[in-house]
């Protein structure tokens, strides 16, 4: 959940947490997640390598939909359940399991799916291959949103080393 969450850059709440089995595309070495029409700006297609293996194996064999019935889970079954129940958390417990998740991995800062969001995006605003046209489709900003030229600002060496000189 954690790799998805910061692999996919998405919304937490109107993108991630509701995503259903239909949403999600296995090409091997990656995943692809379809965010749906009803995302803040539209469906767009977001790629998965950080966190494929762990959310195929997810899908393929813990999911609790597979202790449910001897029927693979439908393309309506969410991706997010309880552990040991076929059923969609609620947003809340959902956004808990990262707190958790950063309390374990001993990490002072926020757990939060958002906080993942905005670390994978200054992660891909200090990539000198990565433009605000890239970053913001892929973080499903508007057209004349300031998100990604901020990120690429804010971690953008060059300003430090042209002074140095």
């Amino acid at each position: 959940m954690v790799a998805v969450q910061w692999s996919a850059m998405t919304r937490p709440e109107k993108e991630q947490w509701s995503l259903q089995f239909k949403h999600v595309h296995d090409n091997g070495d990656h995943m692809i997640l379809s965010v749906p029409n009803n995302a803040k700006t539209g469906r767009r297609d977001v790629y998965i390598f950080a966190g494929a293996p762990l959310l195929r194996k997810w899908m393929q064999e813990d999911h609790p939909a597979h202790l449910e019935s001897e029927d693979a889970p439908g393309d309506e079954t969410y991706l997010w359940t309880k552990n040991d129940e076929n059923t969609l958390l609620q947003y809340n417990s959902w956004a808990k399991r990262f707190k958790r998740a950063a309390e374990y991995a001993g990490i002072d800062k926020k757990g939060t799916p958002r906080h993942l969001r905005r670390s994978r995006a200054s992660y891909l605003a200090k990539q000198p291959n990565i433009s605000a046209k890239d970053l913001r489709f892929y973080g499903g900003w508007a057209f004349g949103t300031d998100a990604p030229k901020h990120y690429i600002a804010r971690f953008d060496e060059s300003t430090a080393e042209n002074v140095a000189i």
